[in-house]
């Protein structure tokens, strides 16, 4: 069983999780364009995104 994790972005809406990564960074894209891809990094309680465009 896969489990989804989706965040909501107050500019971009939902973003869901493209693919997990190390150092608790993960890939994020927006659920509708599909072309905007997130990478997040979760700290203690802190939320870093950076956007790639493709």
């Amino acid at each position: 069983m896969s489990s989804e994790r989706y965040l909501n972005h107050p500019t971009f809406g939902m973003l869901y999780q493209v693919s997990p990564g190390n150092d608790g960074r993960d890939i994020y894209a927006t659920l509708y364009a599909q072309k905007m891809f997130f990478l997040v990094e979760v700290r203690q309680r802190e939320v870093f995104l950076r956007l790639y465009l493709i």
